[in-house]
């Protein structure tokens, strides 16, 4: 998802709310926080006169990355209760494991399911209800996925057809760390080693 609320109409944050299931009274609690907020411009190091917004939070406004989160919590929700339901199937890295469905970092959202037609056609039909809901929209030429090798060409190509989401065979480094772990973990992990000797030869003492 790649649309943050850093720039939101009042009315538009209050349909938001009602469309994705929020009580009236956390939304008018909500509200009275956006609605609260006082601005004062400072011109050579003083505070002028104070006034009020009429419809937009500021861009970067402390209470921006919450209201990301109150939204991105109803589409983690949507997800665990259609694993729940057994409407979408989680993958398991270990037989006494729980299985896992998906993880949300930021403004990123991984989404771990078994490769069927029925898993993805049901992420799809949950991913255009959120959409419409929220007013946020999927950008897919930044979205891939990723197989397991020993899932069949014929069910990758369906699902890829299916997701409208690119197949990749090698993820990159998310955050500076290897998406893909081998057998080989001092390999891997070799550049870190790599940064702090570069570092430290560069000390003097």
């Amino acid at each position: 998802m790649n649309k943050a609320y850093d720039r939101v109409e009042w009315e538009f944050l209050e349909e938001v709310m009602r469309r994705m299931g929020f009580v009236e009274r956390w939304i008018n609690f909500v509200m009275g926080c956006v609605k609260s907020v006082v601005f004062a411009i400072i011109i050579n190091s003083q505070s002028g006169r104070r006034f009020k917004p009429s419809r937009n939070i500021r861009q970067g406004d402390p209470i921006s990355p919450y209201l990301f989160l109150f939204v991105s919590d109803v589409f983690s929700q949507m997800i665990s209760k259609a694993v729940d339901s057994n409407v979408l199937q989680g993958i398991k890295f270990g037989h006494r494991v729980p299985s896992i469905s998906h993880i949300l970092f930021v403004d990123d959202t991984l989404v771990f399911l078994k490769p069927t037609k029925s898993c993805c056609d049901h992420l799809v039909n949950l991913l255009n209800d959120f959409c419409e809901a929220s007013g946020q929209l999927v950008n897919f030429s930044k979205s891939c996925m990723f197989f397991s090798p020993n899932t069949p060409e014929v069910i990758m190509r369906e699902i890829e057809s299916s997701l409208r989401i690119r197949d990749v065979e090698d993820l990159g480094k998310y955050l500076g760390i290897p998406t893909l772990w081998g057998k080989a973990k001092k390999d891997a992990l070799i550049y870190i080693k790599e940064r702090i000797c570069k570092k430290v030869y560069n000390w003097k003492q």
